[in-house]
């Protein structure tokens, strides 16, 4: 004898958090009567009153009571399509739901709303990275010449790898320890200090304060002990 049991499981949706349940009574209670044809109920939000919140708590001033009452009836026709309610208003649970439909409170706006008339520096930092290398970073030469074009260019950040040299005794500019591939320096005849003090003096000198923004350098400290060449 075989029997079926038919398992009925209650589905418990995401009650609305204190600060939405918070903003709904406020909205609903503070935003009823008044000029904007809301009607004092405490248990909807209408759309002058969700106008309202709009402009007072999501900092849309844009926003139109036509644009409010649009957003209720689009609401409305997505969470109760097949019914048709006489009421002009929102629930709190419909409220709720509203905050998560993102073509009706979307979390980015596409209209450019910051200003955007100051020069390309003030909204960007133009960073370089492994900026003394002539090319590639296996098998290319170091230089100060790269900086010196770079920053010529516009870029505000410079970054050098320094690293002891086979003395360990004084730093180098150079991009890692390759065996197989050679990575020689460009001012390789000259000693590692010099070229550490030719890199900071292209920096040093190229470099342009203008505006309010600066350059800074990226050091990237291979080094095994500072002692070695400040101690």
């Amino acid at each position: 004898m075989f029997m079926f049991f038919n398992r009925k499981f209650k589905i418990n949706e995401v009650e609305p958090p204190v600060d939405v349940k918070e903003a709904f009574v406020r909205y609903s209670e503070g935003g009823g009567g008044g000029g904007g044809g809301g009607d004092g109920d405490s248990t909807h939000l209408s759309p002058y009153q969700l106008h309202q919140f709009l402009v007072e708590f999501q900092g849309e001033e844009r926003c139109t009571v036509s644009d409010a009452e649009r957003i209720v009836e689009q609401v409305l026709h997505r969470r109760h399509h097949f019914t048709h309610y006489a009421r002009r208003g929102l629930t709190l649970d419909d409220f709720f739901h509203y905050l998560f439909f993102d073509d009706l409170n979307g979390p980015i706006k596409s209209q450019v709303h910051h200003d955007m008339t100051a020069p390309l520096p003030h909204y960007f930092i133009y960073t370089g990275h492994n900026s003394y290398l002539t090319g590639n970073q296996l098998s290319s030469d170091c230089s100060d010449v790269p900086i010196i074009k770079a920053l010529q260019r516009g870029v505000r950040v410079i970054e050098l790898d320094l690293w002891p040299d086979s003395t360990k005794d004084d730093i180098e500019v150079i991009h890692g320890r390759y065996e197989l591939i050679p990575n020689p320096s460009l001012l390789r005849r000259q000693s590692p200090s010099y070229v550490f003090m030719c890199c900071g003096c292209a920096i040093n000198t190229f470099c342009v304060y203008d505006g309010d923004y600066g350059n800074d350098m990226s050091k990237r400290n291979i080094i095994y002990n500072w002692n070695l060449f400040y101690g």
